[in-house]
């Protein structure tokens, strides 16, 4: 029975313990959005893109610091105005 205990005690601990890392990677991934106008986000996602590394909507929403939301909208404009091209397409082919 004190072995049950022991094996009991220890599961516990361990379980503490992952309990207590798991927070602090949650609170590793917690992003404080800022305030920026549309146009300086805009201008910013637009040298994101500059630097020739693809980027998916929450790559620019996460560097930018702002909603994901505000940074599809801003991606779907410089798509549109022609300023980036969009690529990854599963629908593609060749």
């Amino acid at each position: 029975m004190k072995k049950l205990e022991s094996r009991i005690t220890t599961l516990e601990k361990k379980a503490e313990m992952m309990k207590t890392s798991l927070a602090e990677e949650e609170k590793k991934r917690v992003i404080v959005l800022r305030t920026t106008s549309r146009e300086q986000a805009k201008q910013e996602a637009l040298g994101l893109f500059r630097k020739g590394e693809p980027l998916l909507y929450a790559d620019v929403a996460q560097r930018l610091r702002i909603g994901l939301a505000e940074a599809v909208e801003i991606c779907e404009e410089l798509i549109a105005e022609g300023e980036v091209t969009l690529y990854g397409n599963s629908d593609q082919t060749g």
